[in-house]
């Protein structure tokens, strides 16, 4: 399976026309449900169902890989030259550091059987805005209560490491998909732990209901009843909550609709964004009318659940 897996995130956007084999499809589809519910399998229409939303979300992850730009050189002289890099890193020094202590950069030197000359592989960062007070010119006056946002960079890590960037696009290929899934199987989780939730306390409140049809729970002799309304109304609504879930035996139908949701509008919980920002040496943001300053375009990724990474292919040299 993993073969053929290699084989769809070979793909380039440029090749989506091109008809994928429907032994491909089939390996992505069982993968699907390897990572969010292998109960599926006893479904007589799984594949039928998964069909079109698992080649959908391989068109979309394929997509977003190929939209990033070439690997930039992790070099002293590219960091003077390329304005992204000279950006997300305070210094070319700086820049060394991190990568030199990079843990996924040492185990991968470290374990790889071949010393290549060049590492490739993405950069994660978080990027962050902050807003305070500082100096500036205004109407050519030195300014020093002037609100200010500045820009910053932490967190950053190498993901798919590998000698060429071809491997590393489809392996990010594959990692994208596989964030899919993960955001698939969250929804199906939610739903079940609802239903796990309302179960639980449909069968303590049935508990604390026999027991008051039995003789009361309390020492006053006039809350019995109360009690008893209360509990029921209560009962009630729950096992209304759960009829609206659905009967015990279409869960596995539900995780499916809900996976092939997911897959299918895959664009809606997991995308990429070009975000266009003029940021000066200072690190200070400046507004789009400020022609002054250049545009520093970066490439987020960006899910459903609100979070948004920076991200940077790197070429590093390592056989030195």
């Amino acid at each position: 399976m993993f073969k053929i897996l290699a084989d769809i995130f070979g793909i380039t956007d440029k090749q989506q026309d091109a008809a994928i084999p429907d032994s491909v499809i089939k390996a992505a589809i069982e993968r699907t449900l390897d990572g969010t519910d292998p109960r599926m399998r006893i479904l007589p229409a799984y594949t039928k169902t998964l069909h079109a939303p698992v080649l959908h979300a391989i068109h979309h992850v394929i997509a977003m890989v190929d939209a990033l730009p070439v690997a930039v050189q992790a070099t002293k002289e590219a960091y003077e030259q390329n304005i992204v890099l000279g950006t997300v890193f305070t210094s070319a020094a700086r820049m060394n550091d991190i990568l030199a202590k990079d843990n996924r950069l040492c185990e991968y030197l470290a374990t790889t059987s071949l010393k290549p000359d060049k590492t490739v592989g993405l950069l994660t960062l978080e990027r962050h805005e902050k807003t305070g007070f500082g100096y500036a010119l205004v109407d050519e006056k030195l300014m020093n209560d002037v609100q200010q946002t500045t820009v910053s960079f932490d967190d950053h890590h190498l993901l798919d490491l590998s000698s060429s960037e071809e491997e590393t696009r489809r392996l990010l290929k594959h990692r994208a998909f596989d964030y899919l899934l993960s955001i698939a199987l969250a929804h199906v989780s939610e739903q079940r732990d609802e239903r796990e939730k309302l179960t639980q306390q449909r069968t303590l409140l049935r508990v604390k209901l026999d027991i008051l049809q039995k003789g009361g729970s309390g020492f006053s002799h006039n809350t019995g009843q109360q009690d008893h309304t209360a509990l029921q109304t209560h009962f009630d609504e729950i096992e209304t909550q759960l009829h609206a879930l659905g009967p015990v035996e279409e869960v596995l139908q539900n995780n499916l609709a809900i996976v092939a949701s997911v897959l299918n509008e895959a664009e809606k919980h997991f995308w990429g964004e070009e975000k266009h920002l003029r940021i000066d040496q200072r690190f200070t943001l400046h507004s789009d009318a400020d022609a002054s300053v250049p545009i520093t375009t970066f490439h987020d990724v960006c899910d459903s659940n609100g979070r948004r990474i920076t991200l940077l292919l790197l070429s590093i040299t390592t056989n030195q």
